[in-house]
């Protein structure tokens, strides 16, 4: 039977006041949450010192998602224009690449890292902030090799392709597409054999996955979902609170990221809360280029 839980006063990880706070990537090396803002604003703190404080930068551009580099302290940054770029805290990001086709309405969304060391990306809808620009191209799924060779997956991924994650077992590749309202399910590596995994009636916005192999969910409102490995809704986590929640990571703790990009009345910024549960954290994979 699905437990739902109220949670009025979740804990304030991060007191960041952007619109929309998003991509919480734990560091098990170092004991690091990452999340980015929304107009090249990165953060960082450290999740095992309660006295540790919360740092920024501003870097050019829009980062639309990262992952963690080969090396420790290192991230691959992707964003708008099609960007990739190689990161080090406080330093000039460098570009690595330019994915096929990139202009100046192209924008990377939501990413992460591969078992075999490559990064898979959605993008947006073409011009996706700016209506009035929009030639009607859908989004799109990508991979970026650790050979440096982009692959399309999908050539039509919605208006917005987000979250995504890969099972414990690693032969499964799962892939949401808000505006859909799905989370799909391919085989990995192949890539082959896409099938709707879950549909849960509300937009599925950030997912990541647990040492027990349950599937995390945020839906772009005031929610977060727990699923078993095979797709049974096991736990509710209600925040009437926030305006939205963008994207979930379990670390040392739960981390989860919200937006108020509509300025809501009322309701907070984005932030980065912390929850306890019962679970356990899967180390991210890391590129190898």
């Amino acid at each position: 039977m699905c437990e739902t839980i109220e949670i009025r006063e979740p804990e304030i990880f991060g007191d960041t006041e952007c619109p929309i706070a998003e991509n919480p990537l734990w560091d098990e090396r170092s004991h690091t949450l990452y999340w980015r803002g929304s107009n090249g604003d990165l953060y960082r703190r450290k999740t095992n010192d309660p006295a540790a404080e919360m740092e920024s930068v501003q870097l050019p551009g829009i980062i639309g998602g990262f992952v963690f580099g080969e090396n420790d302290g290192e991230l691959i940054l992707l964003g708008e224009r099609g960007l990739i770029r190689k990161y080090r805290w406080g330093e000039d990001a460098q570009t690595i690449a330019v994915m096929p086709g990139a202009h100046e309405g192209t924008l990377i969304n939501d990413v992460i890292a591969a078992p075999d060391g490559s990064i898979f990306f959605g993008v947006l809808k073409d011009y996706y902030f700016q209506v009035e620009k929009q030639t009607g191209k859908p989004g799109s799924l990508w991979q970026f090799t650790a050979e440096r060779k982009f692959i399309q997956w999908e050539t039509d991924a919605g208006g917005t392709p987000n979250g995504m994650a890969f099972s414990c077992d690693r032969s499964k590749y799962y892939f949401a597409v808000t505006d859909h309202q799905c989370i799909y399910e391919y085989d990995y590596p192949a890539m082959t054999g896409k099938r709707k995994f879950i549909t849960p009636g509300h937009s599925a916005d950030g997912i990541t996955i647990d040492g027990e192999g349950r599937i995390w969910e945020s839906d772009c409102g005031q929610h977060i979902y727990c699923y078993s490995p095979s797709g049974e809704m096991l736990k509710v986590y209600h925040f009437p609170t926030l305006s939205g929640i963008s994207s979930v990571i379990i670390g040392d703790r739960l981390y989860f990221t919200s937006m108020n990009f509509r300025r809501r009345e009322g309701y907070p910024m984005g932030k980065v809360y912390a929850l306890d549960v019962e679970s356990t954290p899967v180390p991210e994979f890391r590129v190898k280029f």
